[in-house]
């Protein structure tokens, strides 16, 4: 008779060595980097755990995206770009870290596997990489109009200057850098301003997280515009000095002959009352006035706004607002009047002349001298003391 006792002894290790070789089976290593790693985790997970992040580096431009799990889960997590490029994490390491270019949208099919294979979830992720801008050392840069930067980091190298050329500015980042002789300069000296709207002045501001160093801020003014003269104006408006009909002199008398004169012949009739000169001409209208001229440009605004109250930026500011332009002189007096045309001779009479050119008009008058430039608004992070401020003597300029 079969012992029962006996065949449960035998059966139980064989059921136990079944199930270990199972088990086994699961874990065994893989040799596969592309294939889940070891002892893999199978338990159950969120996409939500999944945290998705750009981690940059101490180098400009240089960026990664970072996928993390919590700490713990031996899960394998497959990232699949836009150019189908595979990426995963080795060795069961709850990260992944994937290099991308900086400025770039990128798309990524996110899928995270168990144990077994089995997906636990996917997810599409997409993200656009920061920018950083660094500025040569000892370089000039130059706007050739209004421009708006926005950057994750910007540094501004050893004497590297940026130029505004009369324009407006506005930079955003969350670290700016200002490095050693580092300046940001609205104008070159003596610019004469050649349209109204450049005497507002630059606009430049400046916003960050995080800001530190030392800037140069030279702010200079558009010089006003000297007024146009009388003469010039005459000349744009291609008017023509001639003679006013108005103020011609006035027509002198006629001269009277008669016969039976014993001086006189048949042919001839002798003078009885000469005729008399033409009247002179009356003065000319006075000339036309000069402009006044323009004052002289703002230095322009500068505001710097920054949140992180640990940093400090020193800001040596010079400012030098614009020269007014000078009154224009007043235009040359108009032409006088003609002379009167003379009386007709008769007879044997002397003919009369033609009257004289009436004077020319006085000279216009000149026109004002502009007002020196005002100085623009100059704000730092307000009631936080870390944006300093060092006014230099721009008199010696």
């Amino acid at each position: 008779m079969f012992d029962r006792s006996k065949s449960a002894k035998l059966l139980l290790p064989i059921f136990l060595l079944f199930q270990f070789s199972l088990i086994g089976c699961a874990f065994k290593k893989n040799t596969d980097d592309n294939e889940p790693g070891n002892e893999l985790s199978v338990e159950a997970m969120s996409e939500d755990e999944l945290k998705v992040t750009i981690e940059e580096t101490e180098v400009f431009n240089e960026y990664y995206v970072q996928f993390a799990l919590p700490e713990g889960k031996k899960v394998k997590i497959e990232v699949r770009d836009e150019s189908s490029l595979i990426h995963y994490n080795r060795d069961s390491k709850s990260k992944l870290l994937i290099p991308i270019i900086a400025g770039r949208s990128e798309k990524y099919e996110v899928t995270v596997y168990n144990a077994l294979g089995g997906v636990l979830f996917k997810k599409n992720v997409e993200l656009e990489s920061p920018r950083d801008l660094a500025l040569a050392d000892k370089e000039m840069y130059n706007l050739v109009e209004d421009e708006a930067w926005e950057y994750n980091r910007i540094l501004f190298s050893h004497r590297a200057v940026l130029h505004l050329n009369g324009h407006n500015i506005t930079i955003k980042a969350n670290k700016i850098l200002f490095g050693t002789d580092s300046e940001i300069r609205t104008l070159n000296h003596q610019t004469i301003a050649t349209k109204p709207e450049n005497l507002a002045g630059s606009q430049i501001s400046i916003k960050a997280k995080k800001i530190a160093g030392r800037l140069k801020a030279t702010l200079v003014g558009y010089h006003g515009r000297d007024g146009l003269s009388g003469d010039q104006i005459d000349k744009n408006n291609q008017f023509v000095d001639g003679y006013v009909p108005a103020l011609k002199g006035s027509r002198g008398a006629d001269g009277k002959a008669t016969r039976g004169s014993p001086r006189s012949d048949a042919l001839t009739q002798a003078c009885v009352k000469s005729p008399t000169n033409g009247g002179p001409g009356a003065q000319g209208a006075q000339g036309v006035d000069g402009k006044n001229g323009e004052n002289g440009g703002s230095t322009g605004s500068l505001k710097i706004e920054s949140e992180d109250r640990s940093s400090i930026l020193y800001v040596d500011l010079e400012l030098i607002p614009g020269q007014p332009g000078k009154g224009g002189a007043g235009g040359l007096g108009r032409r006088g009047g003609e002379g009167g045309d003379p009386g007709s001779a008769a007879g044997d009479c002397s003919p009369a002349s033609k009257g004289p050119e009436g004077p020319r008009g006085s000279q216009g008058s000149a026109g004002l001298d502009g007002e020196i430039g005002k100085i623009g608004d100059i704000q730092g992070t307000p009631k936080i003391p870390n944006v300093i401020f060092n006014h230099l003597d721009s008199a010696k300029r």
